[in-house]
């Protein structure tokens, strides 16, 4: 899960080809192009271009608000925002005020 949301946070920046997800990404080939097809598949990308190496992908709003999800929970896990579902559109993700813990000099 979390590689192909590191995918979507570089496709979340613009269209993009292959080999620069794959070093935004921080990934190999066998395992980008494994993602991609997944991602591909559940209609959270979509290919832009004429076959062969010139196709690029970019973020469907169902990717994008996939990523908003995974965003707001990882906050969430954090305790640094709160997740609400909303209907037909994007889930509100508030974010909260950490209290910043102070450190004693003992």
């Amino acid at each position: 899960m979390e590689m192909a949301c590191d995918i979507l946070e570089v496709l979340s920046e613009g269209q993009s080809k292959p080999t620069h997800i794959l070093q935004k990404a921080n990934m190999s080939w066998n395992v980008l192009s494994a993602h991609l097809e997944n991602l591909y598949d559940h209609g959270l990308v979509e290919r832009v271009g004429q076959g062969g190496k010139r196709i690029e992908y970019r973020l469907t709003t169902k990717g994008r608000t996939i990523l908003q999800l995974y965003e707001g929970l990882k906050l969430s896990l954090r305790g640094a925002a709160n997740v609400y579902p909303t209907h037909g559109g994007f889930p509100l993700v508030e974010k909260l005020e950490v209290p910043q813990r102070k450190v004693s000099a003992w």
